[in-house]
């Protein structure tokens, strides 16, 4: 294997991981992006076998989840497991993606880009789904900021944008190359490409410039970023660390009490350990002077926490699962929703019943425990005034996804699906301790709200906390990382409008390029076997 193809394969490596939201640049290059994978693809063309071509692809996404998600290195005495796990588990994908990669990037054929960027799409849509979903450092990702460009999610998800960004690199690669060895280039895919990039920009254009319907009523919440530090609550509950966060939230959710009227206080995700549904006694009398439950019973608004919830109480196994819990200004427990899509062996380890599992990862890993997986998706029902000369009840109708569940279209598809109108995500990564690691989730969830065409209210511990319009426009926050602050937004409520293509149907153009790669590998096969026949004859 030549030694310039590795330094091809780590350029490639670094670009993409610049392209994306770092350190260096929190918001990304989407300029760096459309060049950042040329490297790759070339070394790939020159390979000669499927080992070498599995080896640097291999190597391609180990670096880059490396580099991106190094933050992972920082969830306290976990950090080898957190961080080299996701990036060997990645780069096994990546291996297995470099022979199909190599076969279609190696073909003689003007549509080569466009056949590598369908494949691409397939790959981005299979390592960001399942139990294993990991939906980082996807290709579109550093594109979030060019609105024109991704309002076409809203019909293909993200599978066209990818499948856009990697043809646009192939397609200079294969320039580069011809450029190189004074061929004539091949121009035929770039007008193409460019042709499909004008129409989705007219398409996002047009969507850009739709007014908004009239809302007919406004929900009004306080958003509560209390910066606490999650390792300060380790240990037995309550510790001081937690009574710590219990005061800051509280004295938070009383500013924003204060400065305006709320419809709903939203705390972040955990934000307070003790189960609301067993420990009702610690919060009568914590924290002193505006206890929890007194300050609930004295304001007129539903308050959204993140909160342990026990799905089975009366059951030998409780079912904790974490959870948000919706508490009425009676403070009584509304409903609540258990988080589904969990940290694969961080949150939720499967077979923890067996005791051999189990001990495993007591004793080696260092786990204690295992959530259970949420049992059913939520649309919660919040009660608003009547505006105006109304004679009907208005609420506003919202799902919860929990962490990085907002990362996963499948997920927030199925709560549009089932009536919500809004997404309230409550997320904790301050362990993180990176901007970019805060960043980096919040673009994923961007996409959300473009896909199912919903307004996105993100409600943390440390960041990023804001409001995000259907179009993907922040339109109130954020408030400044890891620092505490609450953050008052106005949701408008609509009536109900008609579901998005892609909210009905899914990620079909996934589907649609898997029948075209299949079609493609096995015509090819049969050619190849037609034509070895008749030379042996």
């Amino acid at each position: 294997m030549s030694p310039t193809w590795i330094w091809a394969v780590l350029a490639s490596a670094v670009s993409v991981s610049l392209a994306m939201p770092n350190e260096l640049q929190l918001s990304g290059s989407p300029l760096v992006a459309l060049v950042a994978w040329v490297p790759l693809f070339w070394a790939l063309k020159q390979t000669k076998r499927n080992s070498e071509a599995s080896l640097l692809t291999g190597l391609f996404v180990f670096v880059t989840t490396l580099i991106q998600c190094y933050w992972l290195a920082f969830f306290k005495d976990y950090a080898f497991w957190t961080l080299m796990g996701p990036a060997l588990v990645e780069a096994a994908f990546g291996a297995l993606l470099g022979p199909f990669l190599r076969r279609f990037l190696q073909e003689k054929t003007v549509w080569r880009p466009f056949a590598v960027g369908a494949l691409w799409a397939v790959y981005e849509y299979l390592r960001s789904n399942g139990f294993l979903g990991f939906p980082w450092g996807l290709a579109p990702y550093p594109f979030h900021g060019w609105l024109w460009l991704i309002q076409i999610s809203d019909i293909t998800g993200l599978a066209f944008l990818a499948f856009l960004v990697i043809a646009l690199n192939v397609w200079l690669s294969d320039l580069a190359d011809s450029l190189s060895h004074h061929e004539k280039p091949e121009l035929t895919p770039g007008w193409v490409l460019a042709s499909l990039t004008a129409v989705t920009a007219l398409y996002g254009a047009v969507k850009l410039m739709t007014p908004a319907p009239a809302p007919i009523a406004y929900a009004r919440l306080a958003l509560v970023q209390q910066s606490s530090d999650p390792w300060a609550s380790n240990g037995p509950w309550p510790s001081s660390g937690d009574r710590d966060s219990l005061r800051e939230a509280v004295k938070l959710s009383l500013e924003g009490l204060r400065q305006s009227r709320v419809n709903m206080v939203v705390w972040s995700e955990t934000s307070i350990r003790g189960p609301l549904q067993f420990s009702r006694p610690f919060y009568e009398y914590h924290p002193a002077g505006h206890t929890l439950m007194s300050v609930i019973r004295s304001h007129d608004a539903y308050w959204l926490f993140g909160n342990p919830y026990a799905q089975s109480p009366n059951d030998e196994d409780p079912g904790w699962v974490n959870a948000t819990v919706l508490m009425s200004p009676a403070a009584r427990i509304v409903d609540y929703y258990g988080k589904i899509q969990q940290v694969p062996f961080a949150e939720h380890i499967p077979f923890w019943h067996i005791p051999f599992v189990r001990n495993f990862f007591k004793s080696v890993i260092g786990l204690e425990g295992s959530w259970s997986l949420g049992r059913k998706v939520t649309v919660f029902h919040l009660p608003l005034p009547r505006v105006g000369h109304q004679t009907k009840a208005t609420e506003l109708a919202f799902s919860t996804p929990i962490c990085f569940e907002d990362a996963f279209p499948w997920l927030t598809r199925l709560m549009v699906q089932k009536g919500a109108q809004v997404l309230v995500n409550l997320t904790d990564d301050s362990w993180s301790k990176m901007a970019s690691s805060e960043v980096q989730h919040e673009v994923a969830a961007r996409f959300r709200t473009v896909e199912d065409r919903v307004y996105l209210v993100r409600s943390t511990n440390s960041g990023v906390t804001e409001m995000i319009d259907p179009w993907g426009r922040t339109v109130k926050g954020p408030l400044p990382l890891f620092r505490p602050g609450v953050l008052l937004v106005k949701v408008p409520v609509t009536e109900r409008t008609g579901e998005t293509f892609y909210v009905r149907f899914g990620d079909w153009l996934v589907g649609l390029f898997s029948l075209f790669l299949l079609a493609r590998l096995l015509g090819t096969t049969l050619y190849s076997w037609i034509l070895r026949r008749r030379r042996s004859s």
